[in-house]
């Protein structure tokens, strides 16, 4: 894959992940990094901040269940293979545990 292919993808991604977030009011904050997974292979990591309401654990499921079908639906519609691995914090644990991979 050339440099401009995978900016081009990196841009879609960039695309999906900012709309996604723009039409979720339980989303904070939206990031992702390509990073090596446990096999060494590279990896689409898509890490979720959500206002704390949203991770009540009577809602917490269902949140996570549609933002992680939107995330994956829109992908596949742009034809950007593999599964994202997509992870979620609420706004609270993100402020008590720093990690620059979620600010």
């Amino acid at each position: 894959m050339t440099l401009a292919e995978e900016r081009a993808i990196e841009s879609k991604i960039r695309d999906i992940v900012e709309t996604v977030q723009r039409q979720n009011p339980d989303i904070v904050r939206a990031r992702f990094q390509f990073e090596e997974d446990w096999t060494g292979q590279p990896a689409l990591y898509i890490r979720i901040t959500l206002r704390d309401a949203a991770t009540r654990p009577s809602r917490l499921a269902a949140v996570t269940s549609a933002i992680r079908e939107e995330l994956r639906s829109a992908l596949r519609n742009s034809e950007i293979e593999g599964t994202p691995s997509v992870r979620f914090r609420s706004q609270s644990e993100t402020l008590d545990m720093p990690d620059p991979k979620w600010a």
